[in-house]
């Protein structure tokens, strides 16, 4: 049974391995930001979903390049139907095995639609919008609205933003989140809810501000709801985001922290419901290159609990990538990642391994073989391994 499952592995590895000769890389890109702006796709991603500096930028300005006047699409009757304003990220995974269950065929695991850009017309210039509808299989691909946000930039000092999204997926380093992360396995510490049922990524209705001085001080702040609260009923939520972007490095490195705090309702054991004070903070750091990523990030998690005590739990990551590039356009991209964190109040730690290789078909077409290992577990809990061959492809 082993030797049948390794031959498996292997035939699909050799697949992987042949489709490489294949089909050449190309800087051919098609998503809609590629084809309204005539930009390729490594301009904004180091290799993507990962933005580069000039990417972040275009993000902070609502998708809108430094000193251009044009917005990306034009408000008028016919401008939802617009195809630059639409694209697509689908996931297909042959192969995908966990060492504690059995292997899968997961030939299409997501689709998501993206409508994103920025508006001229009646309102200007200076309105951006962002959705996501996302579709996955762990779900029987049910339609969800993923996170939404429309902002007004005034300048690139000061914008104000509103929508169901937390503030670190709308964050530009894409440090402190498990969105836009390049590899299947997540940053574990920044995934855990404790026992407040929250974190960084936890979507929220909220109002927020945003800016860049200098263009190089960030900063964040937002005002939200409960987390699962979508009518705003529940007690206010705060966070905040600061970074600096040294400049005399082609803004290529930053130093941030990020900061949140509130009350959220819970369920407890006999059904009535109790407010739990949360309060989650980060510091980050990236040094990004066009020839490689070093990403750290260390969070600290205080949360009370329904019975009335309290738990702290802290966790980190190091990831790093490098960027084997043909032409200027990534061909094959090797990411590490360590993760080390708590559970149980501090009492539980795990230490996590996950290392990637990933070969571009197209800047916007790649597939990646994952290894991801638990190299360390509490006592009495059974460590974990897994593969995964992943083809993704933005359109």
């Amino acid at each position: 049974m082993a030797n049948n499952k390794l031959a498996k592995f292997t035939l699909l590895a050799a697949i992987f391995c042949l489709a490489t000769v294949i089909i050449p890389a190309s800087s051919y890109a098609v998503p809609n930001f590629a084809r309204k702006t005539g930009l390729a796709c490594s301009s904004c991603h180091s290799s993507f979903p990962r933005l580069n500096a000039f990417g972040r930028e275009f993000f902070r300005n609502g998708y809108v390049r430094t000193g251009e006047t044009e917005p990306m699409f034009e408000l008028s009757e016919t401008a939802f139907l617009d195809k630059n304003l639409f694209g697509v990220l689908a996931k297909m995974r042959p192969y995908d095995k966990k060492d504690s269950g059995d292997s899968k065929i997961r030939a299409f695991h997501e689709i998501e639609l993206f409508i994103a850009g920025s508006s001229g017309g009646v309102l200007g210039n200076n309105l951006s919008f962002f959705a996501e509808i996302e579709a996955e299989d762990e779900t029987d691909f049910s339609l969800e609205l993923a996170p939404f946000e429309a902002a007004y930039h005034f300048m690139p000092e000061f914008s104000i933003y509103f929508g169901n999204r937390s503030l670190a997926d709308g964050d530009p380093f894409g440090t402190i989140t498990n969105h836009g992360r390049v590899t299947r396995s997540k940053r574990v510490a920044f995934n855990q809810t404790f026992s407040s049922g929250n974190n960084p990524d936890a979507k929220k209705q909220g109002i927020a501000v945003k800016g860049t001085i200098n263009d190089a001080f960030y900063y964040a702040a937002r005002i939200g709801t409960d987390n699962g609260d979508p009518e705003g009923e529940g007690e206010e939520d705060f966070a905040g985001r600061v970074a600096y972007i040294f400049p005399w490095c082609d803004h290529a490195f930053h130093i941030g922290g990020y900061y949140a705090d509130g009350k959220q309702a819970v369920v407890g054991a006999a059904g009535g419901t109790t407010d739990v004070d949360f309060t989650r903070w980060i510091i980050d750091a990236m040094y990004d290159t066009d020839d490689f990523t070093v990403i750290f990030a260390y969070q600290n998690a205080d949360d009370d609990t329904v019975a009335g005590g309290s738990e702290t739990n802290t966790g980190w990551y190091a990831e790093g990538s490098y960027y084997y590039r043909k032409d200027g356009n990534p061909l094959f991209v090797p990411t590490v990642r360590w993760d080390q964190y708590e559970t149980n109040d501090g009492n539980d730690d795990y230490s996590e391994l996950t290392v990637q290789l990933a070969y571009y078909f197209k800047e916007n077409i790649k597939a990646f073989v994952e290894y991801w290992n638990q190299v360390d577990t509490p006592d009495g809990v059974d460590d974990d391994s897994r593969w995964t061959v992943q083809i993704e492809a933005g359109l």
